[in-house]
C-alpha cells in the first residue's frame, strides 16, 4: 500500500471536484462515535438472561464473543424476534457523530455521490434526516434495490443515494444478520453497488475492517477491471489488523490509520479552507479558541452531544 500521498488531501480534492465521483463505504466502526459498541463490545450490552445464556453456550467471557456468535446462540435459543428487538436497542445512537454530520453534509451538497452502509444501525440516518430529509434514494429492501438497478440499467443515471445493503434496525424485514446472508448479496443490490463502485473516481472506506465478503468482493473486482481507470482507493481504520493491511496493500489502497471523525474532521477543514481561502471572509473552518475537540465552527449546530 503506497504512503506517498496524503488520503485526507485526496478525498478533499475530490470533493472539491464536480467531475469525479466520491463513494462512501461505512463500517462498524464509523458508527463508535454514536456511542454504538462494535466488535467483542456488543456482549456487553446485553442483558444478565441474555448473557448467561451466551455464556452457557461459548463458555467464555463476554468481551469474547462477536456479533454473529451472539446473534446465532440467542437466535437459537430465544428466537430471531427477540434478537431484533434487543439489537434495536444496543444499537440505539446515543450521539451525533461529528463524521457522520460531515458526510451528510457533503452528501448534501452532491459532492459524495453515495454512501453505503454495512451497518444495521440508524446513526448515520439520524445525521441524513437533519442534513437532507428528502433524499430520494435511500433503498432497504429487495424491491427498493430492484427499482434503482432498474433505473440505472435503463438510464445509466446514478442518483445520490445511500445504500444500507444488509438492512436497517427500524425495519426487521430487511435484516441480514448472520454470517450466511451477510456473505452473500442479492442480485439487484449487487448490480446497484457494482455500478457505483465502478463510476467511482475514490472509494472512502471508514470503520470497515473488510470482513464482509459480499461487498469485498465487488471491490475487488472493480479494482482489478481493465475497463476503465482504477479509483482511488481510502480505508480509514483506527486498529487494523495485519490481514486488513495486507488486503489493502493487496487492493493498492492508501491505508490511514485513526477514528472515522477525526479524519472526516481533517478533510471537513481542507475542504472548506480551499473552498472559501483563508483571509477571505474568514476561514469558515476556524476552531473555536477554547474547542478542545474536532467540532468546527463552520458546521451548522448538531455538534455530538449527549442525549
Amino acid at each position: 500500500m503506497t504512503e506517498l500521498v496524503d488520503p485526507t488531501d485526496l478525498v478533499a480534492n475530490a470533493i472539491l471536484d464536480e467531475k469525479k465521483r466520491v463513494v462512501v463505504i461505512v463500517g462498524a466502526g464509523a458508527s463508535a462515535d454514536a456511542g454504538i459498541p462494535i466488535g467483542k463490545d456488543i456482549g456487553d450490552h446485553l442483558s444478565d438472561h441474555e448473557k448467561a445464556i451466551v455464556c452457557h453456550e461459548l463458555g467464555a467471557t463476554s468481551g469474547d464473543w462477536n456479533f454473529f456468535q451472539v446473534v446465532e446462540v440467542l437466535g437459537r435459543t430465544l428466537g430471531m424476534r427477540k434478537v431484533q428487538e434487543t439489537l434495536q436497542k444496543i444499537l440505539e445512537p446515543r450521539f451525533l457523530s461529528l463524521g457522520y454530520e460531515i458526510l451528510a453534509h457533503y452528501l448534501h451538497r452532491k459532492e459524495i455521490d453515495a454512501v453505503v452502509s454495512l451497518n444495521h444501525d440508524l446513526a448515520f440516518d439520524r445525521s441524513l434526516d437533519l442534513e437532507f430529509p428528502d433524499l430520494l434514494f435511500q433503498p432497504r429492501s429487495h424491491s427498493e434495490f430492484g427499482a434503482l438497478a432498474d433505473r440505472i440499467r435503463e438510464s445509466r443515471d446514478l442518483p445520490v443515494a445511500y445504500l444500507k445493503v444488509h438492512g436497517c434496525v427500524s425495519r426487521k424485514i430487511t435484516l441480514r444478520m448472520d454470517r450466511e446472508s451477510i456473505g452473500r448479496i442479492e442480485e439487484e443490490k449487487l448490480a446497484v453497488l457494482e455500478a457505483y463502485l465502478e463510476a467511482a473516481d475514490v472509494i472512502v472506506c471508514l470503520g470497515w475492517s473488510m470482513h464482509d465478503a459480499d461487498v469485498v468482493g465487488p471491490l475487488a473486482r472493480v479494482r482489478r477491471s481493465k475497463k476503465r481507470k482504477k479509483a482511488a482507493l481510502v480505508v480509514v481504520n483506527s486498529r487494523p489488523e495485519p490481514t486488513l493491511q495486507g488486503l489493502v496493500g493487496g487492493l493498492r489502497g492508501h491505508l490511514h490509520i485513526g477514528r472515522a471523525s477525526d479524519f472526516m474532521s481533517k478533510v471537513g477543514e481542507i475542504v472548506e479552507a480551499r473552498r472559501y481561502g483563508a483571509g477571505k471572509g474568514g476561514n469558515p473552518c476556524r476552531r473555536s479558541a477554547s474547542a478542545s475537540n474536532s467540532s468546527y465552527m463552520f458546521w451548522p449546530v448538531r455538534l455530538p452531544q449527549a442525549r
